[in-house]
């Protein structure tokens, strides 16, 4: 290809779907031959055709999710040194995975740190207060952003009861009862504390709803003494509320406390400490508002 006329970059939904849907272009009578677009969805395209040197077509997503996986082809459209059209594209299929917890959990709390040492900072400096308050309210704007962005890879769902969210992850592999609590501190509460009937009733409602779990973690453990269940957080005594029939009967092995599905989501006594070859098994937090 002698001249460069057209670039363009589309997607499809997956490797075997072969409609493709255009998501940006550029082309040599466009003036200057470039483009700086910023897109939907914190999407920014960039590109330049220079036939006398290098020519591309880029997108880059800000924030990118699962809905942005799919087959991408680039297309390049120009002709040969005969003047003849030709046509070249490639493809490449790029595909989504879920951040690790314990990553998000740690990048999490160096930016509370900052937080915390950034409002330190501004205190000392009265003489200044309203550019403070400005640079604090800007800056906590983008820590709710972000805060709100990691809550929708981290949980798959959240309802409310009785002026407390709840927080349901997605379903995973990994079960480790201090990454759990520790995910539900970051975003201001602890795994679940279940004081009532009306509450079992609702949680159990709610997670039923969603048939891709096997079991749920509760904030519930037996761990320091064989059948006497506390919480994590707040250390109080679980009240033998709707456990399943024949349940706790596991012993040492299992000492923490599930919502679990093949008991018709009543509880049950679980490991604390596992990895399956499923992605089956999620926790709930519970957020005082």
């Amino acid at each position: 290809m002698s001249s460069v006329i057209s670039l363009i970059i589309s997607r499809s939904t997956g490797v075997d779907d072969t409609t493709f849907k255009e998501l940006n272009s550029l082309n040599g009578f466009q003036p200057s031959g470039h483009v700086t677009e910023h897109l939907r969805d914190n999407q920014t395209a960039n590109g330049i055709i220079d036939n006398n040197g290098v020519s591309y077509l880029s997108l880059v997503w800000e924030y990118p999710d699962s809905t942005n996986a799919g087959l991408y082809r680039c297309e390049a459209n120009g002709v040969d040194d005969a003047g003849h059209p030709v046509s070249i594209n490639s493809t490449v299929f790029v595909s989504s995975s879920y951040p690790d917890v314990s990553v998000l959990v740690s990048e999490l709390k160096k930016m509370n740190s900052v937080i915390e040492l950034f409002n330190q900072t501004m205190t000392t400096k009265l003489e200044d207060l309203n550019q403070a308050f400005r640079a604090v309210n800007v800056y906590h704007q983008t820590w709710d952003t972000r805060m709100e962005f990691a809550k929708k890879f981290i949980f798959k769902n959240w309802t409310v009861f009785n002026n407390h969210q709840y927080l349901l992850s997605y379903p995973r592999s990994i079960i480790n009862i201090e990454d759990f609590q520790a995910v539900c501190e970051v975003f201001g509460g602890y795994l679940v504390e279940i004081d009532s009937i009306a509450e079992f009733t609702y949680l159990h409602n709610f997670i039923s709803s969603f048939s891709e779990f096997l079991s749920v973690k509760t904030g519930a453990t037996d761990e320091a003494e064989e059948n006497h269940w506390v919480y994590l957080h707040s250390g109080t005594v679980f009240n033998d509320i709707q456990w399943a029939q024949d349940q706790p009967n596991e012993g040492r092995l299992n000492n923490c406390m599930s919502f679990h599905r093949l008991r018709n989501w009543y509880l049950t006594d679980d490991p604390c400490h596992a990895v399956t070859q499923t992605f089956e098994n999620g926790f709930i937090c519970e957020i005082p508002h």
